[in-house]
């Protein structure tokens, strides 16, 4: 029975990782240092550079942001294709369901997952959101701007499930720079406890 549970667990992070997933790394399946060296202004690539916003990448690549860390530019990928390498995996990010980019796999599935370290695509304006997908706006949450779907309830931030398991790691809440609108931003009641937010998890003994 633990195992089945272990399995659900493993499940209910692929949903995260499709959502809400943990890293980029195209390519060569070690995003941290990716991060760490593009936020240092030494990409060694024209191509993933340091950004500050979407708009100083080029066509195909979104500014991707780990954790609250200095945004790194980073290739879009095909979900129906193998892009990634074998370390990898291409996946939605955040709200964005029609955005994916190359995301490390986790180097232990089964544990909980951390909606913190979540990426971001950062942003500037409105317009860079909607010219990756229709619909999207530019939110500022925690002094940090990203992309993000607007939002009326909480229910508009609800997360798709799967094999019925569900996830609730984001809130609906004000646009910190422009107060007449909201965004699904993280929800900060997940990260002490993740799972708490994780939905359809029988409770085995």
């Amino acid at each position: 029975m633990i195992r089945i549970k272990s399995q659900l667990v493993v499940l209910a992070h692929a949903l995260l990782l499709g959502a809400l997933a943990l890293a980029p790394a195209c390519g060569d399946g070690d995003a941290a240092s990716d991060v760490d060296s593009d936020a240092d202004g030494d990409s060694g690539s024209d191509v993933d550079g340091a950004c500050t916003s979407t708009a100083d990448c080029e066509d195909g690549f979104v500014c991707l942001s780990v954790g609250g860390a200095g945004g790194v530019c980073t290739p879009q990928c095909t979900a129906s294709a193998d892009e990634c390498g074998g370390m990898a995996s291409c996946s939605a990010v955040g709200a964005l369901a029609e955005v994916n980019v190359c995301e490390d796999d986790p180097e232990d599935p089964s544990a909980p997952p951390k909606p913190e370290e979540e990426p971001q695509i950062t942003c500037m304006e409105d317009a860079e959101c909607e010219a990756l997908q229709a619909g999207t706006i530019c939110v500022e949450w925690k002094g940090a701007r990203s992309c993000t779907i607007p939002c009326a309830a909480e229910a508009d931030c609800d997360l798709p499930g799967a094999g019925g398991v569900t996830v609730d790691f984001l809130a609906c809440l004000p646009d910190e720079a422009n107060d007449a609108r909201m965004g699904c931003v993280p929800d900060e009641a997940c990260f002490d406890d993740p799972l708490m937010c994780i939905g359809g998890i029988p409770d085995f003994p």
